[in-house]
């Protein structure tokens, strides 16, 4: 049985990424898809998802020469999406979602072992044929994506690259296949190119509902927006460009949704709060999640520190509740770190996987997990694979 995840571009909050790679969230794009449900405010990507309502303001246009080769196209998409990203959210919350990790580098290799190596396949199986001179229209089609469909729907455009696609009811062995609109059906292999999901409609992980869209509970549901309810695992999480703040899981109480950009805006000295109507610190800043916080500079390396959004430790430290210095990220093969933090429990560019640090793995690598792979699917054979249909 293949094992793969989806994962969301939307912001996550507690400073966790999600459980699949971070550029994972790319192949749900290329689906039409949409942040998975139940991801504690992840969201995504997923990503997958990463402004105000109606946004459309968007980062540099990925500006590019015509005639992209494949093999430089996860770079050059890579800098339009965390442009894009950053526009929508803001700095301070990309910094939270990924925390010591850079966007350009783990979308870069998330894309280049899902998008490009799918391309690759079906260039090499005849099945499509690559344009590098649509590419600059595709990046521009990304760049002018209203916020809220940045983490559900890929710009359609960018299939204008890609010939030799299949129509509605053809098998496919992933989305990039199939017509624009259209999305492969994974539930066996080959898949079928299909019509996304209506809200209401019955799915499961594998499906790809509508853009603006997740499969919650079984079925179909609209993501929140602006002061809608959210999370708390009752309700879908928040679009891009949203947070689901004050859900309590515990207490099977909802969030509502707030426009992350207008959540981290305060200087150094402000008071900060993640209470009623939260406001937090810019880019730079972190708010102690204690009564009467203000928002403050980072600590030293070993310094005093108080659980905050974000962390208050440097790169490759953290803070645990009741730890009261910074303390250094487990590494590659260390056990995960313990305890209650605003950080991943490994450090960067790794993964907990069963209680142990464990390094992203290129296709071909060997895995054990999902989550172990940049791709986000492991294989059959043990081995991070482009896509679940092999």
């Amino acid at each position: 049985m293949i094992r793969g995840c989806k994962g969301s571009l939307a912001l996550a909050l507690a400073g966790v990424l999600s459980s699949c790679a971070f550029a994972l969230d790319f192949d749900e794009l290329q689906e039409g898809g949409e942040p998975s449900a139940g991801t504690g405010g992840s969201s995504t990507a997923g990503t997958g998802g990463e402004a105000a309502a109606g946004g459309s303001e968007g980062g540099a246009a990925g500006a590019a020469e015509p005639g992209i080769a494949l093999e430089d196209a996860a770079a050059v998409l890579a800098e339009t999406m965390c442009s894009k990203l950053e526009a929508c959210v803001g700095a301070a919350a990309v910094k939270v979602l990924l925390a010591d990790e850079d966007c350009a580098v783990a979308v870069e290799s998330g894309l280049a072992n899902t998008f490009i190596a799918n391309i690759q396949q079906s260039e090499a199986n005849g099945t499509l044929e690559y344009d590098g001179s649509a590419v600059p229209t595709c990046l521009e089609a990304y760049d002018t994506l209203p916020c809220e469909e940045v983490a559900v729907t890929f710009p359609e455009a960018c299939k204008q690259a890609l010939g030799g696609l299949l129509g509605e009811g053809e098998d496919c062995s992933h989305s990039l296949e199939c017509e624009a609109g259209l999305y492969c059906s994974a539930d066996a292999c080959p898949g079928t190119c299909s019509t996304p999901l209506q809200d209401g409609d019955p799915c499961t992980e594998i499906d790809t509902c509508a853009p603006g869209s997740t499969c919650f509970q079984g079925a179909c549901a609209p993501l929140g927006g602006e002061g809608d309810d959210c999370g708390a695992e009752l309700l879908p999480e928040c679009v891009t460009g949203f947070v689901c703040l004050n859900e309590d899981t515990e207490m099977m109480t909802p969030g509502n949704c707030f426009s992350a950009k207008d959540v981290f805006v305060l200087s150094q000295g402000q008071p900060c709060n993640l209470g009623g109507t939260p406001t937090l610190c810019r880019v730079g800043l972190s708010c102690p999640l204690v009564i009467g916080a203000t928002c403050l500079e980072p600590v030293e390396s070993g310094g005093a520190c108080d659980l905050a959004l974000p962390d208050m430790c440097p790169e490759g430290e953290y803070c645990s509740f009741g730890n009261p210095n910074c303390l250094p990220l487990p590494g590659a093969g260390d056990p995960c770190a313990p305890g209650i933090l605003l950080k991943p429990r490994c450090q960067a560019y790794l993964r907990c996987v069963n209680e142990v640090c464990r390094p992203l793995g290129d296709n071909g690598d060997p895995c054990g997990d999902a989550a172990e792979c940049y791709s986000g699917v492991c294989g059959d054979s043990g081995e991070c694979a482009a896509s679940a249909c092999q």
